[in-house]
C-alpha cells in the first residue's frame, strides 16, 4: 500500500463532535489540524476495532446508547496525534496516536466527498474513488 504523509507532529484532540443533521463528525487538534468526516470511520486500539462511526447511539444491550463523542474524548485525552497518512490507491485516511490508537477513515462513496482535512491552512478534500482536491 502506497501512502502519502500529510502530517507529522504531536497534537492533542481538542474537539470531537457529531452533527446529526448532516451526519458529519468534526475532529479538531489544537487548531492546526481540522477534519470533517462524512464517511465511515473506525477507531482501533492495539490493532483491534474498538468502535466505528456506525456504533454511535447504539444500545447493544447497554444501559445507555453509546456516546462516541464522550468515549473517544475520554480515550484520547492523554494521547497525542502523531501522524496522518493517506492511502494513495483508496483515499483512506489514517490518524495515528500514542499508545497504538488509530482512526481509519474509509472512502465509502465514489461520487461524494468523503472527508475534508485542513492542515496548517492547507485544505485537502477526499473525493470519490480516492481522488483528492487541494487548496493551498
Amino acid at each position: 500500500m502506497e501512502k502519502e504523509n500529510l502530517f507529522q507532529g504531536h497534537l492533542k484532540l481538542t474537539t470531537f463532535c457529531y452533527f446529526k443533521d448532516s451526519n458529519t463528525w468534526n475532529f479538531n487538534f489544537e487548531e492546526k489540524v481540522i477534519l470533517q468526516s462524512e464517511c465511515l470511520w473506525r477507531f482501533l486500539g492495539n490493532g483491534k476495532i474498538r468502535y466505528t462511526s456506525n456504533d454511535h447511539g447504539q444500545r447493544y444491550g447497554l444501559e445507555r446508547p453509546l456516546d462516541l463523542e464522550k468515549e473517544i474524548k475520554e480515550l484520547l485525552h492523554n494521547y497525542a496525534l502523531l501522524r496522518i497518512g493517506r492511502n494513495l490507491m483508496t483515499g483512506d485516511l489514517y490518524f495515528e496516536f500514542d499508545k497504538e490508537y488509530k482512526f481509519e477513515l474509509l472512502t465509502d462513496s465514489i461520487g461524494f466527498e468523503n472527508w475534508s482535512l485542513n492542515v496548517n491552512s492547507n485544505l485537502i478534500i477526499g473525493l470519490g474513488q480516492g481522488d483528492v482536491a487541494r487548496f493551498e
